[in-house]
């Protein structure tokens, strides 16, 4: 089976400590006013959404520039923030879920106008994106369904139903797969093109929080959150490949290019570990000492992650973009 997978994600801190050999430098820093929110890099690397506002909002800027230019969809809809926000591979639009929301927005990114609004759902949207090809999009629920829709037509092409809350959704890049992560502690791997389950891994030991496919499509990496580990997993024989114990609590972690290594997030301490999974070394550690900081987002086109820092909320919400070259193998 065939897999790449190109995605983005994003980081929360402000105090640095450690080597200064992953991040080469910090480019900028980008202060909100409200909480970091969803976050999402273009596939190209070139802008930069994050942020939230109390109506439907976003903040969009150019990752080369402090400049902000503030979205606000639903201005007097009363307080409603975004759940989730996804580029258009193309860069022409966006995708955004409304909080206690069963709609899905796409909003054009010049115009910021919304286009069409995607209606199916039951149980609130979290999530929302578009396959890697842009031909589809997948959205899940409050009440464990999925949903695969045609993007160009906006049809509905699939329903899939999981038991529990749906923690992790993600494509490859051929747009014919799907893996998820569902509250029983269960990964599944969806054959979009037949419309069927095409395999599954459940784990009474373990706890299971997200799932993505490697950019060459031999792997399959799941995290654990609570249980301080990250796992590797061939994509075909759904055997484990490699496993790291991390020191604290594990929620994102993202392969690098080369499909190689592992960039993973150590929530309880504020580590950044980059973790050659072949050979098990820890090839960079970094430390970022701040209240509640989480990887959000990255970018391959630009070699870059984003750092959210600042806790406390109100206007100390930052967010710090850093050079990450063994984001491509280097």
């Amino acid at each position: 089976m065939k897999r790449t997978f190109i995605f983005a994600t994003l980081l929360i801190a402000t105090l640095i400590v450690g080597s200064a050999g992953f991040f080469s430098n910090r480019p900028l820093t980008i202060r909100y006013p409200h909480g970091a929110g969803p976050a999402a890099f273009s596939l190209d690397g070139a802008y930069f959404i994050g942020g939230s506002t109390p109506n439907c909002g976003f903040f969009v800027s150019p990752v080369n520039s402090p400049d902000l230019t503030r979205v606000d969809l639903c201005p007097d809809s009363g307080i409603r923030w975004l759940t989730s926000v996804s580029w258009n591979p193309n860069g022409q639009s966006l995708l955004v879920v409304p909080s206690s929301s069963t709609e899905i927005w796409e909003v054009d990114f010049a115009t910021h106008a919304i286009l069409r609004r995607l209606s199916g759902h039951l149980g609130w949207v979290e999530s929302a994106l578009y396959s890697l090809d842009g031909t589809t999009i997948a959205s899940s629920a409050a009440d464990g369904v999925i949903k695969i829709w045609d993007a160009a037509s906006g049809q509905e092409l699939y329903t899939f139903t999981t038991q529990g809350r749906i923690s992790s959704t993600s494509y490859d890049a051929t747009g014919g797969h799907l893996v998820t992560v569902s509250g029983e502690n269960t990964v599944i791997v969806w054959d979009l093109r037949a419309g069927v389950e095409l395999w599954r891994v459940t784990r009474d030991d373990w706890e299971l929080y997200m799932a993505r496919f490697s950019p060459d499509n031999r792997y399959l990496l799941t995290t654990g959150g609570t249980d301080k580990t990250v796992r590797v997993w061939d994509a075909d024989t759904q055997q484990q490949v490699a496993e790291y114990s991390a020191a604290g609590w594990v929620f994102d972690a993202v392969f690098a290019v080369d499909s190689e290594s592992v960039l993973l997030w150590d929530w309880t301490n504020g580590n950044l570990i980059a973790w050659h999974f072949a050979t098990g070394a820890t090839q960079i550690e970094l430390t970022y000492r701040d209240y509640a900081s989480n990887l959000l987002a990255w970018s391959y086109a630009a070699s870059l992650v984003a750092i959210q820092g600042g806790g406390g909320g109100g206007d100390n919400q930052l967010v710090t973009f850093f050079t990450a070259p063994a984001l491509n193998g280097s």
